[in-house]
């Protein structure tokens, strides 16, 4: 089963994405800023991380599976979408694709999301037709 990290302060914004991404029949773990974005990523790493000594790691726990995407707002108070997303892919989601989810169309705002590493940028509000290809494109189904 895939799995999916969203971000996002809006609470309204992660049920929604949670509602259609369960039905895809994928797990997701939420996180509500860029912080707690960084600490999810980070402890999934950890736990995927051979123990000292070890060559090669254990077969990691089934809540350690990495995630297939990650939906990222993209204004958030604190650290926002577009630096979340630079940490993230210059360190332990290097390989996760990551796409915005932001109500700000600007060509500005898109350009910055681009640059940053961030595959796919969508606007609010998210809809299962715009969802459903998305997740399509990264996960088997």
């Amino acid at each position: 089963m895939g799995r999916v990290l969203i971000v996002d302060d809006n609470p309204a914004n992660r049920k929604l994405l949670e509602a259609f991404c369960d039905a895809f029949g994928l797990e997701t773990e939420v996180a509500e800023t860029g912080e707690q974005a960084l600490d999810r990523v980070a402890a999934h790493v950890m736990a995927r991380a051979p123990a000292d000594g070890a060559e090669e790691a254990a077969a990691p726990a089934p809540d350690a599976a990495p995630f297939g995407i990650i939906f990222m707002d993209i204004h958030m108070p604190g650290l926002d979408g577009v630096e979340t997303s630079r940490r993230l892919l210059a360190g332990p989601a290097a390989q996760t694709p990551i796409v915005a989810v932001t109500a700000d169309v600007t060509a500005e705002n898109r350009r910055r999301c681009l640059e940053a590493g961030i595959v796919e940028v969508v606007h609010k509000p998210i809809s299962a037709r715009t969802l459903a290809p998305i997740l399509c494109r990264y996960f088997d189904f």
